[in-house]
This record gives structure tokens, sequence and C-alpha cells, in this order.
């Protein structure tokens, strides 16, 4: 019989970690939306929004910790969380963002 990963012991507790960067991430578009920045697609087209750079490193760094533990359902759970704040940050940061 194959010897299971240690790491499957915690998948039924990593829920709590998912719930956990709900928060933070929820934490972070307070401050992203207090903090807005404005942006003219004609002074530089090719200008970049630091809370984006922010939120990409805090993604990555937080997809690598959940991936070290499990690849299954909390990741999937994880990469659901991501989608749901990536569509805020497109629409209340983002856009917001843009001198219309």
């Amino acid at each position: 019989m194959p010897a299971l990963p240690i790491s499957t012991v915690f998948e039924p507790y990593l829920g709590i970690v998912v719930n956990a960067q709900d928060k933070i991430l929820s934490e972070m578009f307070r401050g992203f939306t207090s903090s807005r920045i404005s942006l003219s697609p004609s002074d530089n087209p090719s200008a970049v929004l630091p809370s984006s750079s922010e939120l990409f490193y805090f993604y990555r760094e937080a997809l690598e910790r959940c991936a070290k533990l499990s690849i299954r359902q909390p990741l999937l759970d994880l990469c659901r969380v991501y989608r749901k704040r990536l569509k805020v940050y497109a629409e209340d940061v983002l856009a917001a963002s843009l001198i219309k």
C-alpha cells in the first residue's frame, strides 16, 4: 500500500487558510480604493498601478504556499477566491483609476 503524503492530513483544515486569504484581500482592497491613483492612457499607456504589482505578488506567494500543502480542493477553493477578488479589483480599482 503506497504511503500518503503528510500534507493530506492538513487538507481538511485548509479551508481556514482560504477564508483567511479572502479576509486579507478584503483589507488590501480597502486600502487600494482609499488611495486611488488616476491614470490617463494618453500620458503613459504602459503605466502599472502599484496595487496591481502588490496584488499579483501576494497571489503568487499565497498560491505557492498553498500548493506546497495541497494541489486538490483547497487550491481550487483558493483560486475561486482569487477569481472573485480579481473581478472586484477590476471593477472597483482599475476602472475607477482610469480617467475618462
